[in-house]
């Protein structure tokens, strides 16, 4: 096994890694409309304390990880994408046994390279996942995904749907559930700006065919009389 550092602004390391804040559960990444009540779903993500010395350049360099009052500190996010396995143990048990391997340069988060890990599982479904460990304050996250996100600032799905490819689901999601609602209007909308944002084809001719079958429900509706 190898580990593969990677080079991220968002993710500091001065010994000790930076303090995680929340994790980032799946209705984090669905609009209010979209959530199950009372169900925050499984981890999807983490938002962590970033303490940047300088705080308007994102890639600037990092100052201390140990803050006497992290929530009052610069935010960052980790997204692991197509998640498949999680794995977190407190810094004070856990056994640093990636540190061993080699390496070259290390800031706290990288992939292991023929991880073990990843192939005592099933193979079918984690042909394109790797095997990440990032190293928090107080703990060790071990995840296999297909990839890790950043971003810098709270994660707000209200901003990252409209900036970001990668969460456009959850316009369709939104759309769904007005749909199922009986929005008609409002789940047209989320259709029409799903389909003219997402980069697959296929998917933005469906949200199309979509929209075209509500507007002609939208249009059989009986329209109410102003009293």
């Amino acid at each position: 096994m190898k580990l593969e550092p990677i080079d991220t602004p968002y993710f500091g390391n001065d010994g000790r890694g930076p303090t995680r804040l929340r994790w980032l559960h799946w209705s984090d990444s669905r609009f209010e409309e979209a959530r199950r009540d009372g169900d925050p779903g499984g981890i999807i993500g983490a938002e962590f304390a970033c303490d940047f010395l300088t705080d308007d350049d994102p890639s600037g360099p990092f100052g201390s990880t140990v803050l006497s009052n992290p929530q009052r500190a610069p935010r960052a996010w980790v997204y692991f994408g197509g998640l498949q396995v999680i794995q977190v143990v407190p810094e004070e048990v856990h056994s640093y046994w990636h540190r061993e391997l080699p390496r070259e340069g290390f800031a706290g988060v990288g992939r292991i390279v023929d991880s073990h890990w990843l192939a005592s599982f099933n193979p079918r479904h984690l042909s394109a996942c790797g095997h990440y460990v990032l190293e928090f304050y107080d703990e060790l996250v071990e995840v296999i995904a297909t990839e890790l996100l950043w971003g810098r600032g709270p994660f707000q799905i209200e901003v990252l749907a409209e900036t970001n490819p990668y969460f456009l689901d959850a316009y369709y999601s939104r759309a769904q559930a007005r749909e199922q609602a009986g929005d008609l209007a409002g789940a047209i909308s989320d259709y029409e700006r799903y389909g003219a944002k997402t980069p697959n084809r296929s998917s933005a001719e469906y949200a199309e065919r979509t929209v075209e079958r509500l507007r002609a429900q939208l249009k059989k509706q009986p329209h109410r009389k102003p009293r």
